[in-house]
């Protein structure tokens, strides 16, 4: 290896960021799982862009979005423990892996998967619950 070499596996490499555009208007869920913490982590599409909530019951820990400056980063789409395999979007989870990023999908698979927009809650969602209270 030369020196040139060696510096340019020393350099950081640039982040990649979604492109809400890419993944289109249409209100779903991305990405589904959970944190080392036990932590709803849900990564979803809708007309302000594409989101990343990390949440517990009632409370919103984290929120990434493709809204605020700078853009969503790729690994912020990631969740450190667990992704549910059915409510999860194919096309992201392989854009997802092929830029790179390594996950793990739970086991197993329920009878009857849901057909919903969003498998979990939604920012929006959990504002709506705590105004009401």
């Amino acid at each position: 290896m030369t020196p040139d070499q060696f510096s340019q596996l020393c350099k950081p490499r640039e982040e990649s960021v979604i492109d809400p555009a890419q993944w289109g208007q249409t209100p779903r869920t991305l990405l589904y799982g959970y944190t080392c913490k036990r932590d709803t982590f849900h990564v979803y599409v809708d007309a302000t862009g594409v989101h990343a909530v990390i949440f517990e019951v009632g409370a919103v820990l984290s929120f990434r979005s493709t809204c605020q400056q700078g853009g969503l980063p790729l690994s912020a789409c990631v969740p450190d423990k667990r992704v549910y395999v059915e409510p999860s979007d194919f096309e992201f989870c392989k854009y997802l892996q092929d830029n790179g990023l390594k996950f793990s999908f739970t086991t197993g698979w329920r009878a009857t998967p849901e057909l919903l927009p969003f498998a979990g809650k939604t920012l929006g969602m959990i504002e709506a619950a705590q105004e009401s209270a």
